[in-house]
């Protein structure tokens, strides 16, 4: 990104010369703060207790201000960044290197899924070069960063992750391995990252180094956290131990306008494709219906979930997908949002009504002449409405496919729009799949007493 505000490592202002301006650390604070709430307005008082973590001097409101104007006369025509004051508080206005990430990490994954691996591995490589260390690293232990900073983490581990996955769908297992290697001595305890390892290393002609690598997982697990590796890395060991040729074919490359995209096999889930499928079935035929997906981490239920959005999309369904981010941080609506942006974006389309403007990440709170600011309840109601209305009005020319992962991180909001939706799947060529780790949706998390519900629609 040429300029604008960097997050992803420490936080610095790139100008448009190619240099970042000197700025103080209360500085580097402020921009931090409204950086990860950018788009949003964000409190004085909030700031105030960022900056001084919790022990502002009797000055602070005063001291605030002028760091507002000092970092206004150095980022002023610089950097496409400015400070704008909206009470209560200011927002940033701007370009931000998460945003970029964030935007190129979405064409990487749709690239992925519809085919066309050289482009999505363009966009992962061009995502990961953002990060200059660590998201946010000077601030990571703050209140206000540390889940962001968590979350900027895990999105570059699975990016990198993602980008392998391209790299075995081209067939390029050869060059896989060293980065498999490097990928799991950084992360050892991410068993997606061992399963690509063997894949790389079996496709290469090291049928027992790949088994070797088996034994280095389950020792690292045992050892670390005193469990055995899960269901795929299991049903891998024994695809290769069977010596199964299936694994020697890595998918074709095809042009998404062309023919279905190519995805790495799902092992020993054909019937859980089949089953999946006749749901899709029954949908088209205006059946709609809800389905889940649930079980512990490493069962497949991602993989799952991203053959169902290959296969469907060669039926010539709509595919929407969305994910629910971990952390109390994660933005409302979060799942709904992607799935929607994303499908607008793969059209070439803006948003087309302003309750789904509403939805767009980091966008949802700015009042605007389309969008008035509404009182909370009134606002949620129109979310739940314009979503199920959008979804509703897609399903009218074709079967629509929305799948939602990680649900086990849903918050309130969340399951109240997945409720909503679920009601209006009936008689509607709408399905809604959902995937969530079964140990986690214990009493008192928001999806809890919401699965009866929803299971009913």
């Amino acid at each position: 990104m040429p300029v604008g505000l960097r997050l992803l490592g420490p936080v610095e202002v790139a100008g448009r010369d190619g240099t970042a301006p000197a700025i103080g650390p209360k500085e580097r604070c402020l921009l931090a703060v409204l950086g990860v709430n950018a788009g949003a307005v964000v409190a004085e008082d909030q700031l105030v207790d960022a900056l001084w973590d919790g022990a502002p001097p009797r000055t602070a409101a005063k001291t605030l201000q002028n760091y507002v104007l000092r970092l206004r006369r150095r980022l002023d025509g610089c950097s496409g960044t400015s400070i704008v004051t909206r009470p209560p508080g200011y927002l940033l206005d701007g370009l931000v290197d998460v945003g970029r990430a964030e935007s190129l990490t979405r064409q990487g994954r749709r690239a992925a899924e519809g085919g066309d691996l050289a482009v999505a591995i363009a966009r992962f490589d061009e995502a990961l070069a953002l990060w200059r260390g660590p998201s946010l690293v000077e601030f990571a232990d703050r209140a206000f960063a540390r889940t962001e900073a968590a979350r900027l983490d895990e999105l570059r581990e699975s990016v990198a992750e993602d980008r392998v996955a391209a790299v075995l769908a081209m067939g390029r297992h050869h060059e896989a391995i060293g980065t498999c290697e490097a990928l799991v001595a950084e992360r050892p305890l991410r068993e997606r990252r061992w399963t690509q390892l063997m894949l790389a290393l079996y496709r290469d002609g090291r049928q027992a180094d790949a088994l070797e690598a088996y034994r280095r997982l389950r020792t690292v697990l045992t050892d670390e956290l005193g469990i055995e590796p899960g269901p795929e890395a299991q049903r891998l060991e024994s695809a290769i131990l069977a010596q199964d040729r299936a694994l020697l074919t890595a998918p074709s490359v095809r042009s998404p306008a062309r023919s279905a995209p190519a995805v790495v096999p799902c092992f020993g889930r054909n019937r859980e494709i089949a089953l999946l499928l006749g749901h899709v079935s029954d949908a088209a035929a205006g059946q709609g219906r809800v389905t889940f997906l649930s079980g512990e981490p490493g069962i497949g239920k991602t993989r799952l979930l991203a053959e169902l959005a290959v296969v469907a999309t060669g039926t010539g369904a709509h595919v929407l997908s969305g994910r629910c981010l971990e952390g109390a941080g994660a933005v409302p609506f979060h799942p709904f949002a992607e799935a929607i942006d994303g499908y607008l974006d793969r059209l070439h389309l803006s948003p087309v009504a302003p309750a789904l403007e509403l939805l767009l990440p980091r966008r949802w709170q700015q009042p605007s002449p389309s969008v008035p600011r509404l009182e909370p309840d009134e606002l949620r109601l129109r979310l739940l409405d314009g979503v199920a209305r959008f979804l509703a009005a897609r399903a009218t020319d074709a079967t629509v496919v929305l799948l939602i992962d990680d649900l086990h991180w849903a918050d309130a909001g969340t399951v109240a729009m997945l409720r909503h939706v679920a009601r209006n799947t009936r008689g509607r060529r709408l399905l809604l799949v959902g995937a969530y780790r079964e140990s986690e949706i214990t009493g008192g998390h928001p999806l809890h007493d919401a699965l009866g519900a929803l299971r009913s629609e």
